[in-house]
């Protein structure tokens, strides 16, 4: 059963819309104002949600929720990680970028507090998903002119220097790396085919958050994003015949209408996918690579890296001449190495933690399309984080992880079983037997 949220209040309408608007603000993830050359510093819309939810929402902690207080563990060390980084492990011009990061998880956190902090209702659920894919089709067309050559993209990393994306990579309007921009086309995905099957959403307004969905995670350029969203189509259309056969029809009408010929022709990501000599390849990410890669980490650090991390966001290797190179906001493509280098095995297993409340609650609540979607969502990452930085704070994703943390919580763990569907249990049921 979902955790009780009696002590929660139901959302006003204004509640309900500054949230929506909060969840579409993730959609759109350019700085806003220029105030400095470190563009990571510049606010983002999400930034301006933040604040305006936590002053004008009558928001409440959501202390019942196990998923919430996993992920307030992970916080927790994360901070706590930043500190002893900035106070010991960095030097101080390095050691600004730990405490900048310790501040996003708490803003992370706080932004969880504000949309977790109501009792939801299915129709008011419905109505946040709406925003969400309102958000993606206006993202995919962005990428659409970014494709066409008609809107510029234009990405900077965090010392400022610009950065030239190639041709066939598709943005739109997320951060510098394809993650962003792959991994919120792979969660459109599996929200838009949630809301078809609930019938909460016209079925126009579907086909183009679906349209745009998978073209960002067709164009973005990253393959884990393509196969993220494969993962995630597969275990909804897995659960509902109806969506599989939709699917199969839309298959045949992309390989018979030329998008598929659009695809192979302009797509990076089938670039990608073509190419087998590439440096970093995902056959490389899953062999034994990666181990030697974090043996040669833990050889370099020392025990210290198991207990505190190798500095919180700024964990330093050796270049070519054997000094200290440290990798701003940048580790491991692997969500799994990546926690233990920023913070240790704490971090590695407050994090393992959430996932198994996640998938616990998704697995409890089966029977609940929205757990469904939470589930393959939490799959999704867990599979594909092996192979790339999908989840967490990281290099170019901006504000992705307090959505992705934001959609599990609620689908899997805060939805309700819908009353018409126990109406034919209870319809079926003998009569009872009332003595007189």
């Amino acid at each position: 059963m979902p955790s009780s949220n009696s002590q929660l209040r139901d959302p006003s309408r204004l509640d309900l819309w500054i949230c929506c608007l909060f969840v579409a603000a993730f959609c759109y993830e350019l700085p806003l104002i220029e105030i400095t050359s470190y563009d990571r510093l510049n606010p983002r819309l999400v930034d301006v949600m933040t604040v305006v939810a936590f002053f004008f929402t009558s928001w409440k902690r959501n202390k019942s929720n196990k998923l919430l207080r996993a992920w307030e563990l992970l916080t927790i060390v994360f901070v706590l990680a930043a500190l002893i980084s900035f106070a010991a492990l960095l030097p101080i011009n390095y050691g600004y970028f730990s405490i900048f990061f310790a501040i996003k998880y708490i803003e992370t956190l706080v932004g969880l507090y504000i949309l977790t902090g109501f009792n939801w209702q299915n129709h008011h659920i419905d109505k946040l998903l709406r925003f969400f894919c309102y958000g993606l089709i206006f993202a995919g067309a962005w990428g659409f002119l970014q494709l066409l050559g008609v809107i510029p993209t234009e990405r900077y990393l965090p010392n400022g220097e610009l950065v030239v994306v190639p041709p066939g990579i598709v943005l739109a309007s997320f951060g510098v790396t394809y993650f962003h921009s792959g991994v919120m086309g792979a969660l459109g995905c599996g929200v838009a085919l949630l809301l078809l099957e609930r019938k909460a959403i016209f079925f126009p307004m579907f086909l183009l958050a679906l349209a745009a969905s998978l073209f960002l995670a067709t164009f973005s350029g990253s393959r884990g994003a393509l196969a993220m969203a494969i993962i995630i189509i597969t275990i909804m259309v897995i659960r509902n015949r109806r969506l599989l056969l939709f699917a199969c029809i839309a298959g045949i009408i992309a390989a018979t209408s030329g998008v598929a010929t659009l695809v192979e022709d302009y797509s990076a990501t089938s670039a990608r996918l073509e190419s087998s000599t590439e440096k970093n390849s995902v056959t490389q990410r899953l062999g034994a690579d990666y181990f030697d890669l974090f043996g040669e980490t833990i050889n370099y650090h020392g025990i210290k890296l198991l207990l505190v991390g190798g500095g919180f966001y700024a964990v330093p290797m050796p270049d070519g001449n054997g000094d200290p190179k440290y990798r701003v906001s940048y580790g491991f493509h692997n969500i799994y190495f990546f926690a233990i280098e920023q913070a240790g095995l704490l971090a590695f297993f407050a994090m393992l933690s959430f996932f198994y409340l996640s998938i616990k609650h998704a697995v409890r609540n089966r029977k609940n399309g929205y757990a469904t979607c939470g589930l393959a969502i939490i799959i999704g990452i867990m599979l594909i984080g092996w192979t790339g930085q999908i989840f967490l704070h990281g290099f170019g994703t901006e504000n992705m992880i307090t959505l992705q943390v934001f959609l599990i919580i609620l689908l899997s763990s805060m939805s309700k079983q819908d009353p018409k569907r126990y109406k034919k249990i209870i319809q079926r049921s003998p009569p009872s037997i009332t003595k007189v």
